[in-house]
């Protein structure tokens, strides 16, 4: 199959390569990826701009959503031809604190997509049954591949902020998580949200406009 695959820790050191299928183990699935999301990481990975630890060669990718293909023995709960995404760290420990109080993408032993184990940005991906969803009818396959930058913005405004209906919210940086945030203040009664960027946002800025700026 082709993939985008990081081969080395240099500026450019990415290339379309040929590689296998991802034999799957018995609590995984194999997904045909149906869409995927470019993360404002991956640009930074393909000119070496990180400062935190990846193994290459590495296929890129880790927001993506598709169609399960096959089902390892073990699975149960899941069936060829289900519609499915998935959350992004692909390993952990499931033994540390972290991961026993629901933390687990806090993990120390944490394993992402598209940073320690191939990714998305290929025609199939093996994703563990214990990080994958399945998707209500209303939602689209394309919709779906941002579910984990959605996630991120739920997570900020309704997890760790305390917005109530009528509040003025502001958001710094029109970026697809702060256009999304400015969507999830919205949904959260919001009266006045400004999201706030540069001159060279004005397309973004006016993109924000339809997700609940105001």
């Amino acid at each position: 199959m082709k993939a985008v695959v990081k081969y080395d820790l240099r500026d450019g050191a990415t290339e379309l390569r040929d590689v296998p299928i991802p034999e799957i183990g018995p609590d995984d699935v194999l997904v045909r990826v149906e869409y995927a999301g470019i993360c404002g990481s991956d640009p930074h990975m393909h000119h070496n701009r990180i400062n935190y630890r990846i193994n290459v060669p590495v296929i890129l990718g880790h927001e993506f959503s598709g169609i399960i293909e096959e089902v390892g023995r073990n699975v149960k709960d899941f069936k060829i031809g289900e519609r499915v995404t998935a959350e992004t760290h692909a390993d952990y420990c499931g033994k540390c604190i972290l991961c026993r109080t629901n933390n687990y993408h806090l993990c120390r032993d944490r394993k992402g997509y598209g940073f320690h184990i191939d990714g998305a940005f290929a025609k199939y991906v093996r994703v563990p049954t214990r990080i994958i969803h399945r998707l209500p009818e209303n939602v689209s396959l394309k919709e779906a591949a941002l579910t984990e930058p959605f996630c991120v913005a739920y997570s900020s405004l309704v997890k760790h902020s305390d917005i109530k209906p009528g509040d003025m919210v502001a958001v710094i940086g029109p970026g697809p998580i702060g256009i999304l945030s400015a969507k999830v203040a919205s949904l959260m009664g919001a009266s006045d949200i400004v999201v706030i960027g540069t001159p060279e946002d004005k397309k973004r800025l006016e993109i924000a406009k339809d997700f609940g700026a105001t």
